[in-house]
């Protein structure tokens, strides 16, 4: 008596048809979430390179004899003391134009 253990060579490729198409299926849907993350943190990264360079503006056309704290603002100095660093980033870049 022969004992049959094992798959045959059908249900084999029954399987792999099968996981074939869930790859088909889920490839692009995966490509579009990696693209859409890459675009928010293009823009998170932009915006942040925006706030900063108004910060700057602002700074250097800020009056700085003034030393009081008027209506809850603060003074040159105090702004001043609070360091902004632009660092471009080639990767940002490069995530941008794809």
């Amino acid at each position: 008596m022969r004992l049959n253990k094992g798959f045959t060579l059908i249900e084999l490729l029954a399987v792999i048809v099968v996981l074939a198409i869930i790859a088909l299926i889920a490839t692009p849907i995966i490509l579009n979430v990696i693209e859409t993350s890459k675009k928010g943190s293009v823009e998170s990264s932009m915006l942040g390179f925006v706030d900063a360079i108004e910060k700057n503006v602002m700074l250097s056309k800020l009056n700085t004899s003034s030393t009081e704290i008027e209506a809850g603002t603060y003074t040159a100095a105090q702004l001043k003391s609070l360091n902004v660093c632009i660092k471009l980033a080639p990767s940002i870049f490069a995530a941008s134009n794809k």
